[in-house]
């Protein structure tokens, strides 16, 4: 803003707190809350040690708190300020103090607005003194509900009679303070004077429960009343008093109901402004966007309901003033539908502001439906009476009743008033009745319009002259529908009337049907964006061009497939010129074979697929739908099968929409895109942003701005996590650099986990400003369901809404991820799935930033592969009490600083664009083009580390290969490439304590069918050079065998010793090892010769390589002993002798006919022998003469 105005400061602060104390503590206290029920979050405060983890209570019902170990509460701006800086500002006098304005500007960030200091004039210490005298007196209202309460439990008669007037339990009338006010001793005003907030006679007049007199005194404003405080944001802002049978019997005591007054110069100048009647009872409930709301006539069928755990609000009279509208509309923002909820009473008075109220919310875009008290048997008795008694039939207003009791007596006037009382039912009486909060769902359920309503109430034995008094007023109505819902109620009438008595064609003619194709304004917003409701008026405002005549569509007499191309022009003149090439404003897309539109506003925006409902409702506003018979042209609704046509088959040239942005990125070009609009080339809509305010980005970035943008992101943003290592920080900063990237890189990038050792790191923290830099707000979190068809429901939900970042919050500590849908959609292009409720598939581009966040998170390998790790480690015992912070309100910090970390991040983008755009020599697997320009643009900011821990990553991704090169190796030096049973290999892996984590700790016959399936899933793979093959013996089941081969054709194994080669040696044809042995004679094995190797050379002292002799006592058993004995005097003689590296040993193979050799293959080493001298022929090793084989018989 160019400079300061003049602001309502009352308005400001009711802006900022507009916001459910429930999502603001979920936000601020997320692993603190312990506890929770229908009204109530339990947390363990943060500000002072609690035993039960739960002293801090947050009333979802009064959008306040309170900590009962502080002994501190208030309203959702003062949880903010208790949260963050652990104290709570009360009113005062003079400047507020810095925690007070912290969280101010906290929560005026989230609704979007400017700081309190930018809009007021000379600062921001006057209009805070405001609100100073707004708390004061705020703070006096509560103290004074909470007295007037116990005054009511402390008068037992008062008591007795609220319970049985109105059926309030105690723990509501507790809850919400429902009090009784009397003047007796002690009185409220010394109470309040004298108690802890020491008020002044001041502050208590400027309440407006208290009127200054001339002696300088004050008088209660009630008395012998039945006190309902109206709460807002945890204090009470308003007090209405209702009459009882101990209220004075005075002349200004005469009304049922008396409000607070407010502020005005002639005889109210003592009440605050903050006083307002135009706070609805328990609005606090539409900071919840509930889809449905229910207003009733008073505030105590208000409370039944809400006893009954409807979400319910009243105005006193259901006629809200229109006043009063411009604030509301607002707050019925996604509400649906509104169900007044009147008494049933026989003047029927609040039909007709029903009528002005519904109208109203129509023409806001939401239904609005009458629910309808039945009568029960008393109030049929009285009617009954009332009808035989007096004449009185039907609906009689107070001025007609008065002229059917002119000239009677006083008792009898007394006993037709009493027969009035008698024949209303109100919202209390319908539950003290008995009945069940089902009960209520069922009038709900069919509960009509107030015109359908009104259409209800004729019948065909009105007479004439009555029947046109009351058809003017419908009728009238009926003329603000469209021609659709025209037909549609003026048929309701006929049905209602009789059709011999009111045909629909006079009717017709008193409406004008004949002006069917009149012009009509076919808003945008109305058609596309959520719609008004089934029949909403659509009315030009004055000043405005009268719009293009719709389209008439002739739907009758006509091939289905002409129907629906004229109801595709319809729709693309709406949605302006099928396959423009220009970025026009359409708002009906296509996306991934999907018809969709943009819904929501600001931060909420998202694309929304449209169904059947929708798509017939858009056709209905977008055309004439007309009929044409012999008798003339009239409207019909548009057909079904049209809007399954369209549905199914949509037009290719609407628009393709991929995502939805509200803040500047480049365009698949590595052009900057920051205009407002649709931009068809890269499928994109950009909302604009009002609090962004970026500087012009250069086309050629120098390194200073380059230094400076990197400073802003990496030392401020990031300086106060505590990544682990430098790749960490740069994983970080390509988290947040993506959203600006995605559509250059134009393929697949990995999902970014955060993960942490413990809670309370800043996991959740750091993915908020990651969000926030790219879309100005937190990201909207979810868990992995632990269903795979939920997880697949999940991530179709999450791309159709085209949202820039989706996050997957707190990974279950207790259990591994393994979902092979979020496996899928991280690597392919395209996710393809059926649109949930439809048969429609949908083809949909993921271009998300896929977050994820855990402690310590398990993942498959499959999962593993697909992320790349950002680990925080503060290494501390309780992370969440650290300090020391260089930004304390980081997120904060961020909100306000977005406009440059925004800049700072298109500075880096651009500095790589005009470097050429480098690519990174370091790729990932499965993201080449991610890691390649990423990387790029990363080495170009000067930010090191880019995949630095890719070795890491590549054996997180492989678990399991360590435990099975374990195996596969144990398996080589046992067998080599001898074929063996699964039998055989469980028992092998039983003696040697081998993958156990794959046969478990069942019975014998568990871990084989366990490890038959695991050598199943791993045929073909390579470990250490060595691959796992299945050979079938015949068909029978227990044919299967399972080899070992060397990977590379028969050479040595990398990393594995080998003897001679078992397939070089034999004469005999062992078949292929993955055909089939079953008919091959066993092969033929010949003696081995012995080995005969030229001069060894001087290798050093490899020890003693034959210790034993013939004369030692001790037993080799087999000859698989000698080998491994003399395996372990080589390994012994490498610490003597100089370390020989590369040199090779010659295998030893039991041929199960001679006895083994061991010695050196191909190496110049020394000879040496077990006798110490040399064999006469030194150029050979007879098996014969080698030690502890001599006396043996060959196995």
């Amino acid at each position: 803003m160019s400079g300061a105005t003049s602001i309502d400061v009352h308005s400001y602060y009711r802006q900022i707190t507009d916001v459910d104390i429930a999502q603001i503590a979920r936000d601020l206290l997320a692993g603190r809350i312990t506890g929770e029920t229908r009204d109530t979050l339990q947390c363990d405060c943060p500000n002072h040690q609690s035993q039960s983890h739960r002293s801090l209570h947050i009333w979802l019902d009064k959008q306040g708190w309170y900590c009962f170990g502080c002994g501190s509460g208030g309203d959702v701006l003062q949880l903010v300020e208790f949260i963050q800086c652990g104290q709570v500002t009360r009113g005062q006098s003079g400047r507020m103090p810095d925690s007070h304005r912290r969280a101010r500007d906290f929560l005026a960030s989230r609704a979007g607005m400017p700081p309190l200091s930018k809009l007021s004039v000379g600062g921001a210490e006057d209009a805070e003194q405001a609100h100073a005298i707004t708390i004061r007196v705020r703070e006096a209202l509560t103290e004074l509900a909470e007295f007037y309460h116990q005054r009511l439990l402390a008068t037992p008669g008062v008591l007795a009679w609220f319970r049985e007037k109105y059926g309030i339990s105690d723990e509501t009338a507790a809850r919400l303070k429902i009090g009784f006010a009397a003047n007796t001793e002690p009185s409220a005003i010394q109470a309040l004077m004298n108690g802890s907030g020491a008020f002044t006679k001041r502050e208590l007049a400027a309440t407006s429960a208290f009127r200054p007199t001339a002696q300088d005194g004050l008088v209660p404003f009630f008395d012998g009343r039945i006190v309902f405080p109206y709460w807002s944001r945890g204090r009470v802002v308003f007090m209405i008093g209702r009459q009882t049978p101990w209220t004075p019997d005075q002349s200004w005591e005469k009304s049922k109901y008396k409000k607070l007054a407010v502020q005005n110069e002639r005889d109210s100048s003592h009440v605050a402004p903050c006083i307002q009647n135009d706070v609805l009872f328990n609005e606090d409930v539409l900071l919840t966007r509930p889809e449905l709301v229910i207003l009733t006539e008073g505030v105590t069928d208000c409370i039944s309901l809400m006893e009954h755990g409807f979400p319910t609000v009243s105005p006193v009279t259901v006629q809200i003033r229109e006043a009063d509208w411009a604030r509301l509309l607002p707050k019925l923002a996604g509400v649906k539908t509104v169900y007044i909820c009147q008494d049933n009473e026989v003047s029927e008075a609040g039909m007709n502001g029903a009528m002005r109220t519904a109208r109203t919310l129509a023409e806001n875009g939401i239904l609005t439906r009458l629910a309808v008290l039945p009568l029960g048997e008393k109030q049929q008795l009285a009617r009954r009476e009332l009808r035989d008694r007096f004449g009185v039939e039907g609906s009689v207003t107070p001025r007609e009743l008065a002229k059917v009791l002119d000239g009677k007596g006083q008792d009898e006037i007394q006993q037709a008033q009493s027969l009035l009382a008698d024949a209303k039912i109100d919202v209390n009486e319908y539950f003290a009745a008995g009945k069940t909060a089902t009960d209520f769902e069922g009038i709900l359920a069919v509960a009509q319009t107030p015109l359908e309503l009104a259409i209800s109430k004729l019948g065909t034995e009105t007479p004439d002259q009555n029947l046109s008094r009351a058809l003017a007023p419908i009728l009238a109505e009926v003329g603000r529908l469209d021609p659709i819902e025209q037909d549609r109620h003026l048929r309701l009438i006929q049905a209602h009337c009789g059709k011999g008595r009111i045909p629909v064609t006079t009717l017709r003619k008193q409406l004008k049907v004949v002006e069917i194709a009149r012009p009509r304004r076919a808003a945008q917003s109305r058609v596309f964006g959520g719609g008004g409701p089934r029949g909403a008026a659509a009315t030009v405002r004055v000043g405005e061009p009268e719009p293009v005549p719709l389209r008439d569509i002739q739907v009758n007499n006509r091939q289905l497939r002409d129907v629906i191309a004229d109801a595709w022009a319809a729709i693309h003149a709406i949605n302006g010129p099928a396959g423009a090439a220009s970025r026009d404003q359409p708002v009906l897309f296509q996306k991934g074979g999907a018809l969709v539109r943009i819904n929501g506003t600001e931060v909420q925006t998202r694309i929304e697929a449209l169904g059947e409902t929708a798509i017939y409702g858009i056709l209905a506003r977008s055309a004439n739908w007309l009929r044409v018979t012999e008798e003339g042209v009239v409207a019909t609704p548009p057909s079904r099968d049209t809007a399954r046509d369209m549905l199914e088959n949509p037009d290719q040239t609407l628009p393709p929409l991929e995502s939805v942005i509200r803040t500047p990125t480049f365009g698949k070009d590595a052009a900057l895109i920051t205009d407002p609009g649709y931009h068809r080339t890269d499928a994109l809509f950009m909302h604009s942003d009002d609090s962004l305010e970026i500087p012009e980005v250069p086309t050629n970035p120098t390194p200073e701005q380059i230094a400076q943008a990197r400073a802003l992101l990496v030392d401020e943003l990031l300086a106060d996590f505590p990544f682990v290592k430098d790749s960490d920080r740069a994983h970080a900063m390509a988290a947040i650099l993506l959203p600006f990237l995605q559509r250059i890189i134009g393929g697949l990038a990995p999902m970014h986990l955060i993960e942490a050792p413990t809670q309370g790191s800043g996991k959740g923290l750091l993915a908020s400003l990651i969000s926030i830099v790219s879309t100005g707000a937190t990201p909207e979190g979810r868990t992995v369901p632990e269903n795979e068809d939920e997880v697949r429901k999940m991530i179709t939900a999450e791309l159709i809404t085209g949202r820039p970042i989706i996050l997957l919050d707190n990974l279950s500590e207790k259990r591994k991820l393994d979902s092979s849908a979020l496996a899928s959609v991280l690597t392919v292009p395209w996710w393809t799935d059926r649109l949930l409720g439809e048969s429609t598939m949908l083809h949909l581009r993921n271009n998300a930033l896929w977050l994820m966040t855990g402690n310590n998170p398990r993942l498959s390998d499959e999962m593993s592969r697909r992320c790349i790790r950002l680990r925080i480690d503060p290494r501390i015992d309780m992370p969440w009490l650290r300090g020391g912070f260089k930004h304390p309100l980081i997120a904060e910090w961020a909100q306000e600083n977005r406009s440059a970390l925004v800049h700072a991040a298109l500075i880096l983008v651009q500095a790589w664009v005009a470097a050429g755009k480098p690519l990174h020599a370091k790729r990932l697997g499965s993201f080449e083009k991610w890691s390649g320009v990423m990387g790029g643009v990363l080495e170009v900011a000067g930010i090191p580390g880019f995949l630095g821990n890719l070795n890491e990553l590549y054996e997180a991704s492989d678990s399991d290969g360590q435990m099975w090169r374990e195996f596969t190796g144990a398996w080589w030096e046992a067998y080599r490439t001898e074929p063996k049973k699964v039998t055989e290999l469980n028992q092998f892996c039983e003696e040697r304590d081998l993958m156990f984590s794959v046969r478990g700790d069942g019975s014998a016959r568990s871990q084989q069918t366990r490890l038959g399936k695991a050598l199943t899933t791993k045929r073909d793979r390579v470990f250490n050079g060595l691959t796992v093959k299945r050979i079938s013996q015949g068909e029978h089941k227990h044919g299967v065998l399972y080899a070992l081969v060397p990977a590379d054709g028969g050479k040595q194994p990398s990393g594995a010793r080998r003897d001679l080669d078992l397939l070089d040696l034999l004469e005999g044809n062992l078949g292929d090892l993955e055909g089939n042995l079953t008919g091959q004679g066993s092969p033929s094995l010949d003696p081995i010769d012995p080995i005969t190797y030229r001069d060894p050379g001087n290798l050093g002292n490899l020890g003693n390589l034959f210790p034993f002799s013939r004369e030692e006592e001790k037993e080799i058993v087999c000859i698989g002993d000698v080998e491994r004995e003399c395996e372990k005097e080589i390994e012994g003689g490498r610490e003597i002798g100089p370390e020989v590296p590369q040199v090779p040993l010659a295998s030893a193979t039991d041929t199960k006919h001679t006895s083994c050799v061991r010695g050196t293959s191909d190496a110049k080493v020394p000879l040496r022998f077990p006798s110490g001298s040399p064999p006469k022929d030194a150029s050979v090793i007879d098996l014969a003469n080698l030690p502890g084989t001599a006396d043996r018989e060959p196995p």
